[in-house]
């Protein structure tokens, strides 16, 4: 058995005026997709927190 590929990292970004350090990185793409989960308790409460909002 052989050794396992070495990961390859895109290189670091230089530095932008205004933008955070780290968030270079973000500048390189053109979507990001966020799916969020969410447990049975939130639900619970979003959904109180929903009928608040229509009743008042």
């Amino acid at each position: 058995m052989g050794q396992p590929a070495p990961v390859v990292w895109m290189p670091k970004p230089a530095g932008i005026p205004g933008c955070p350090q780290g968030l270079e990185y973000l500048t390189q793409i053109d979507q990001i997709l966020v799916k969020q989960k969410i447990d049975l308790l939130e639900s619970k409460s979003l959904h109180h927190r929903t009928d608040l909002a229509l009743n008042h």
